[in-house]
């Protein structure tokens, strides 16, 4: 190099791509022992520059698509936060669709990307489908806790029945009595 040479400044920045805050080191002096203030005076502190979901507090101030994930990541536990969200602000209502694959990527949520139009995803209708889906996982196992429920009053039923000398033939007729009025109820419903 010359003495009229000059170098270009370069920012190295670390983006975690997780729900959980960071808690390592954000320096290389985090990372060190104990080192002897005569040799540490000699060794740079090379810094962090870490962009973590956790700790942004205001996401409008991103003028890229990557503020779009990392509020998702910060809030893909919360699906009436991410629908308020996409409700509200217009950038959240036609996304990039490789910026909703990362989404799809680090988090829990799953964004239909079957409709795109001109590489762009609705996330109004893929948020609302996704709260559907969420009502009908909700549904099935509610349906499931039910049926869990029934056998196992049902068994309780029995034993009593059994227990108290009552024959197998009368038993058999009040368990069917029983079924047939849980699967009248259920209809009912």
């Amino acid at each position: 190099m010359s003495k009229k040479d000059r170098l270009i400044p370069v920012i190295t920045l670390c983006i975690c791509f997780d729900k959980t805050n960071w808690d390592g080191p954000r320096s290389l002096y985090e990372m060190f022992g104990k080192v002897d203030p005569r040799i540490k005076q000699y060794v740079d502190d090379y810094k962090l520059n870490l962009i973590t979901p956790g700790e942004i507090p205001d996401f409008t101030k991103f003028a890229s698509d990557l503020g779009i994930v990392l509020e998702m990541i910060q809030n893909a536990d919360d699906k009436n936060r991410m629908h308020d969200i996409i409700k509200t602000r217009k950038e959240y209502q036609s996304v990039d669709i490789n910026t909703v694959n990362l989404i799809n990527t680090y988090t829990t949520v799953k964004i239909n990307t079957n409709e795109v139009n001109g590489g762009k995803v609705n996330m109004g209708n893929a948020i609302r489908e996704m709260m559907e889906d969420s009502r009908m996982e909700g549904r099935k196992e509610g349906l499931k806790e039910g049926r869990v429920k029934e056998r196992t009053e049902l068994a309780d039923e029995i034993r009593k029945l059994r227990a108290s000398g009552m024959p197998a033939d009368q038993i058999l007729q009040k368990i069917e009595q029983s079924v047939n009025r849980n699967a009248r109820t259920r209809k009912k419903a």
